[in-house]
């Protein structure tokens, strides 16, 4: 397995959609070099997908946030088609109902691991959880979040958490910056 790409939530809705806006708009077109080239150098691709339901307005982010966003076989829901590696059938695709996932031993084995590449939407919420829960997981394997490959709900959120990840030990780099220290 080596290198993993964990794409997070690079669904229509946070990009184009209900929850869209210009960040992430404008960051597509990198987090698409970013997928190009990962899959082009042999990285296991991996992608989150944020899945509500019906009852969504009854759930506690529904009442946080009372966006109807990512509801399951819409076309908010679907993967953005920039986003997307050439062949498709060769990501793994996790549908997940909150912020985080916990179950990511079941898909990527620590002694198979070199390094985890993560970029996607909302990086202030679902992206920030994944990373601390993928540093929680694997302390010792590299992970890098791909800064311009991603977009929070605003800018100062974006920049929030980057400082967090930071923090966390999880490095924040901007693509220009992950290829100049291949």
């Amino acid at each position: 397995m080596s290198k993993v790409l964990i794409v997070v939530d690079a669904q229509n809705d946070f990009i184009t959609g209900s929850l869209r806006n210009q960040e992430a708009i404008e960051s597509l077109d990198t987090l698409h070099e970013v997928v190009t080239y990962m899959e082009q150098h042999g990285a296991s691709l991996i992608y989150t997908m944020d899945t509500h339901f019906g009852d969504y307005f009854e759930t506690q982010e529904g009442e946080w946030l009372p966006v109807s966003h990512c509801r399951i076989n819409t076309k908010g829901w679907e993967l953005a088609d920039l986003a997307k590696p050439a062949d498709i059938n060769t990501v793994t695709v996790i549908e997940k109902e909150t912020f985080g996932y916990i179950s990511w031993e079941n898909y990527m084995p620590v002694k198979a691991i070199d390094e985890i590449v993560i970029a996607g939407y909302c990086s202030d919420i679902c992206v920030v959880s994944n990373a601390l829960i993928l540093k929680t997981i694997y302390p010792e394997i590299p992970i890098t979040f791909i800064s311009d490959a991603s977009a929070g709900t605003t800018p100062e959120a974006h920049s929030a958490a980057c400082t967090v990840m930071n923090s966390c030990q999880i490095n924040v780099k901007n693509w220009k910056e992950y290829l100049e220290k291949k």
